[in-house]
């Protein structure tokens, strides 16, 4: 049986929407977290239920356990066949100003707050109807550990957590498959200059920038056809953990 029912945390995100409204085309049944992104999830929701499936918009805030016990426990027992880490806190600060409580919050918002989630969903994505079974995308980065780079360790710190905890979920929850997508641009942050998209693009083999549809191709490749795949943090990246 094909996918019927996904819950996408991050549904405000450039690249949670872009999903979203992928499967919607599928008809499915759509859960969307949201944090600070009220009305981008909204409007990703009605883009959806225009384009034919069920949708339901839910508040959750991954760096407070209550707000994700409180996610977990609305959802109801219906299986999960696709469980998708969209969000993230992205943060550039210096290593001589990273502390404590940035450290934190980028762990929680990145890292343990996703795997807290995905603990919560377990035996939903265990009970999943897709015919190769359950499966939970996270999203990392590539200049977590592939690529490292100054000027964000705190975040970086967090990606690489987020990268462990694909293989080890690939264990803990087998045979649910667990995958992980490595970014390195898909859509420049927005303070990024000309001058600086320019240089990194210098070290892309193929020269550009990535966009939501390239998520979007590489979701749908593993939700439907990696059947025996598990475990991997795959680059989206051009190229550029290659220099």
């Amino acid at each position: 049986m094909t996918v019927q029912r996904i819950v996408i945390i991050g549904a405000s995100s450039r690249s949670g929407a872009a999903i979203a409204q992928e499967m919607a085309c599928s008809g499915v049944q759509l859960v969307l977290g949201y944090n600070r992104g009220e009305q981008a999830a909204h409007d990703c929701a009605a883009a959806c239920r225009e384009a034919g499936s069920d949708v339901d918009v839910v508040h959750i805030d991954l760096s407070d356990q209550e707000s994700i016990e409180a996610f977990i426990d609305g959802l109801d027992t219906q299986p999960i066949d696709v469980l998708i880490h969209a969000a993230g806190a992205f943060a550039e600060v210096e290593w001589a100003q990273t502390d404590a409580d940035h450290l934190r919050d980028q762990f929680m918002i990145n890292a343990a707050g996703p795997a807290l989630v995905t603990q919560g969903c377990e035996s939903r994505l265990k009970a999943s109807r897709h015919r190769d079974g359950g499966c939970v995308i996270f999203f990392g980065d590539i200049h977590a550990d592939m690529v490292p780079r100054g000027g964000a360790t705190g975040y970086l710190v967090s990606k690489s957590a987020t990268h462990a905890l694909v293989k080890l979920l690939a264990i803990e929850m087998s045979p649910v498959r667990v995958y992980g997508i490595a970014p390195g641009v898909i859509g420049w942050p927005d303070d990024w200059p000309e001058e600086r998209r320019k240089n990194y693009l210098t070290r892309v083999p193929l020269g550009r920038a990535g966009g939501p549809e390239d998520t979007v191709r590489l979701v749908r490749a593993l939700v439907d056809h990696a059947a025996y795949v598990t475990g991997m943090v795959i680059p989206l990246d051009g190229g550029r953990h290659l220099r």
